[in-house]
């Protein structure tokens, strides 16, 4: 198992991208480097940040991404950006010959 360590900081948005190569599996585990500060926050103000998060929770808008159907998804460009690539026309032997060429590489490396 290779270990990549990835130090990054936070976005003004709250994000952090990451370019992987495509068909790896992945476990991410973060770790933060900086503490977040104590808010210190008073109890009126306590309230009106439990409302919005109650608010968000129970909006199901939220967590709709884009707010696509499956249908919508479905006719998207991206889907089927792969389809014509002769070496993915069997993507179990696809991913088998991927794993075994990266074996093949940490083999050599060790």
């Amino acid at each position: 198992m290779d270990i990549l360590v990835i130090t990054q900081q936070v976005g003004e948005d709250g994000t952090v991208t990451l370019h992987l190569t495509p068909g790896t599996q992945v476990e991410i585990i973060v770790k933060e480097l900086t503490p977040i500060p104590e808010l210190n926050l008073t109890p009126e103000e306590e309230a009106e940040l439990d409302a919005e998060l109650q608010k968000l929770l129970t909006d199901p808008s939220t967590f709709r991404g884009l707010g696509l159907t499956a249908g919508e998804i479905a006719k998207s460009p991206a889907i089927g950006i792969w389809q014509d690539r002769e070496d993915m026309k069997d993507s179990v032997a696809w991913v088998a010959k991927m794993r075994r060429e990266s074996r093949e590489r940490r083999a050599k490396r060790d």
